[in-house]
């Protein structure tokens, strides 16, 4: 059901998945091959189509392998509030062995390709690979991160911030797993209406704002891509600080040797009989190596159109 080469690592760390995965921590190749031998041949989901839906029961976790997807919610007066994008490589639903229940739904924004991996399964994976569960808690805490970042562009940012940090966002997201390059323009995969609802806009208010931002000269002026023009220009407008989203860097969360020292315990009680759970604890990291941070200096810009409508 995996790779076409299931014993073949080379094979597995070309898989988004996996990409994913190692921008957080890093795996060991019968890790990967593990997890990929269990994932299930991937599905077509046509845009609009839901990938989960809320209220619904799930047996499996789901991974995005090809295109764009979002959580969201459907509130009483039919409006739709986007809570997450999902990228290529991002789980969807990774807490269905302790949920009743989904209490929201994930839809496709663009056409989609999606893969399963039972839940037995998975579960008896995080057992199995202790250090393949703690990368999976790194994900949590990503994502994690991600709504706690949402929720502060959401209340304390201008329309112009919350588009900028949006698209900052999702490049450095798309750019950890091999799918974006700086100076290269990549396909957006949403309209403008998808960014209304995850920024709290109407879709005037974006057009207008994507107009202001093409005409400082930060993103380019095709709307079906996502073209920064100026990085650091949009970077210094969003005030945005890509700690948050917790990748690792060229050996910047290479396992110390005290994290290897608790996974080979881990391993050693789980073959005497004795099994603890995967340790969630901080990872010491070398702050040298971690990007700048910045001193708040965004300029609180003012929206106007510039123009014919051409978003």
């Amino acid at each position: 059901m995996g790779p076409s080469a299931p014993g073949d690592a080379r094979n597995c760390q070309d898989h988004v998945l996996i990409r994913r995965l190692s921008s957080l921590w890093e795996l060991a190749d019968v890790e990967k091959v593990a997890l990929l031998d269990e994932l299930a041949p991937a599905k077509s989901v046509r845009r609009g189509e839901d990938v989960v839906s809320e209220g619904s029961e799930s047996s499996s976790v789901s991974v995005i392998l090809g295109g764009v997807a979002c959580r969201y919610h459907m509130l009483g007066d039919g409006q739709r509030q986007i809570v997450a994008f999902l990228l290529p490589g991002d789980i969807v639903d990774l807490f269905s062995s302790v949920v009743d229940v989904h209490d929201h739904a994930v839809s496709a924004l663009s056409h989609c390709k999606v893969a399963h991996i039972p839940q037995n399964s998975f579960d008896r994976l995080m057992t199995s690979y202790p250090n393949l569960g703690f990368a999976i808690w790194r994900y949590c805490l990503s994502e994690f991160s991600v709504l706690q970042s949402w929720l502060s562009n959401m209340r304390r940012r201008s329309a112009a911030q919350r588009l900028a940090h949006v698209f900052c966002e999702q490049f450095m997201r798309l750019e950890s797993v091999g799918l974006a390059e700086r100076g290269k323009p990549v396909e957006l995969q949403m309209v403008q209406s998808d960014l209304a609802d995850a920024t709290g806009m109407s879709s005037v208010h974006v057009n207008r704002t994507l107009q202001y931002l093409r005409h400082r000269g930060l993103i380019g002026r095709d709307p079906a891509l996502l073209q920064i023009l100026d990085w650091a220009g949009l970077r210094e407008l969003a005030d945005f600080d890509p700690t948050y989203l917790h990748l690792r860097r060229a050996g910047e969360f290479s396992r110390p040797d005290s994290m290897r020292a608790q996974i080979h315990g881990l391993q050693s009680d789980r073959e005497s009989g004795f099994s603890r759970p995967v340790p969630g604890g901080p990872v010491q990291t070398d702050r040298s190596t971690e990007p700048e941070r910045r001193t708040p200096t965004a300029p609180n810009a003012k929206l106007r159109a510039i123009g014919p409508t051409d978003a």
